[in-house]
């Protein structure tokens, strides 16, 4: 089962900066709310029930037929409108908000004693219009330029606020994440054959200090980096030129017995190709510069190089160009085919095509393949193919490094190497990006 991919730490100070601010605006609109708003609003509904008190007394004080006259100037007031009928002018307003129900319930807690009960209507523009009774004569009365609540201006604003501290929020995780990114990139991109600059020191303490430690690391890296490459050359000078002397030591004793003097010889031999394969694994093909090449002339090269193996191209295989390590892959695709000599039989079919972006390098011979429980071991250093895939040939020695150099070359290349076992034989496959 794949694991999961883990949250990225920007992702996640994004949705905390997020959440912070949601809960910080929360907590701030119920604190003024609480503090500021309700008791504006009990102040607000005090002040309107002593004039409703007083617009009811006066009405009651007033004779009946003088009531419209009095009703006609308090209209002409810039304060207050009056209306008289079972309904307001108009009633087709929203239902009412949080803070309205608040108001209507300090009012009626504020008039309880002069009126048993209120009725009330907010037409479309939200003024609230409230229903005074004397006798069966109803009169609903509405306060001028009274707001209840938070308007839309105050509404708007708080959003505002909220999505710039979201934006300052975000710049800032961008900012303190930037070094981090800077280091991913770096660590990505170290090779040990390049040359790469130290990181910039910068950022807080903890960043500054992570950064010092992975130029440090580096630099520890380098060096040891250059004294193995200096080992291995002394390693590759001091036992290749012993072993030219014994054999031209050998050659020139004149054995009378050939089978003994083809026998020195062939060991001799080995030990140059296990020394050559030790010392390609542990020096690996970072090195090498990266250059466009065709893949189907390597081929051929290679099908001229054993030319009595049965090594087959497809008659209908074009050219097929790719950017890479051109000796790096070619160490790759002759080291399968000498698996295939070795442990596999003929034909050997070598093949090479694109497809989805990538590019797909195929070597399959006619021999059984190997055992579905040991196809992710082969590919381990010294793990030998005569092993896994059982073959009684004797004619071949083995170091057990080959499919592991072939492993080293397709990972520096960034590539995947794949085994199948097919009914007609076995089938390596070397997938480039």
């Amino acid at each position: 089962m794949q694991a999961k991919r883990p949250i990225s730490l920007s992702r996640r100070a994004i949705t905390m900066t997020i959440a912070l601010v949601i809960v910080t605006q929360f907590i701030t609109l119920l604190l003024f709310t609480t503090m500021i708003l309700r008791p504006q609003i009990q102040r607000l509904a005090n002040v309107i029930a002593s004039n409703i008190v007083v617009f009811s007394e006066t009405i009651k004080q007033t004779p009946q037929d003088k009531r419209p006259i009095l009703i006609s100037k308090l209209q002409s007031s810039k304060y207050l409108t009056i209306w008289t009928g079972k309904e307001p002018p108009d009633s087709s307003g929203p239902p009412p908000r949080f803070i309205e129900r608040i108001f209507m319930t300090q009012l009626a807690n504020a008039i309880s004693e002069n009126q048993s009960e209120i009725n009330w209507r907010t037409d479309k523009k939200r003024r609230l219009w409230i229903e005074i009774n004397f006798g069966d004569t109803p009169y609903w009365v509405s306060f001028k330029n009274v707001i209840i609540g938070p308007s839309g201006l105050a509404l708007t604003l708080l959003a505002i606020s909220g999505i710039l501290a979201i934006g300052v929020g975000y710049t800032i995780n961008l900012i303190l994440l930037k070094p981090i990114n800077e280091l991913r990139h770096a660590t990505d991109n170290f090779a040990l054959d390049a040359n790469i600059d130290p990181l910039e020191l910068k950022g807080p303490s903890e960043i500054y200090s992570l950064r010092q430690s992975f130029n440090n690391m580096i630099e520890r890296i380098s060096s040891a980096e250059r004294e193995r490459s200096i080992v291995l050359a002394g390693i590759s000078h001091d036992l290749r030129t012993p072993l030219a002397k014994l054999r031209l030591a050998i050659e020139m004793m004149g054995a009378k017995d050939d089978d003994l003097l083809a026998t020195a010889q062939r060991q001799i031999t080995n030990i140059e190709t296990t020394l050559s394969h030790f010392i390609t694994f542990a020096r690996g093909f970072e090195g090498e510069a990266i250059s466009k090449f065709n893949i189907k002339a390597i081929f051929e090269e290679i099908k001229n190089e054993y030319p009595e193996k049965g090594i087959n191209i497809p008659s209908t295989m074009g050219d097929i160009f790719i950017e890479g390590r051109q000796s790096a892959i070619t160490r790759a695709i002759t080291n399968l085919v000498e698996n295939a000599i070795k442990y596999g039989k003929p034909p050997i079919m070598l093949k090479a095509y694109k497809f989805g972006g990538k590019t797909y390098l195929e070597v399959m011979d006619s021999g059984k393949g190997i055992d579905e429980s040991k196809l992710e071991i082969i590919t381990l250093p010294f793990v030998r193919g005569d092993n896994a895939r059982n073959n009684d040939n004797q004619n071949y020695t083995s170091t057990g490094l080959g499919l592991a150099i072939v492993k080293k070359i397709v990972a520096t290349h960034n590539g995947e190497l794949r085994f199948e076992n097919h009914q007609d034989g076995f089938k390596t496959v070397i997938i480039l990006p």
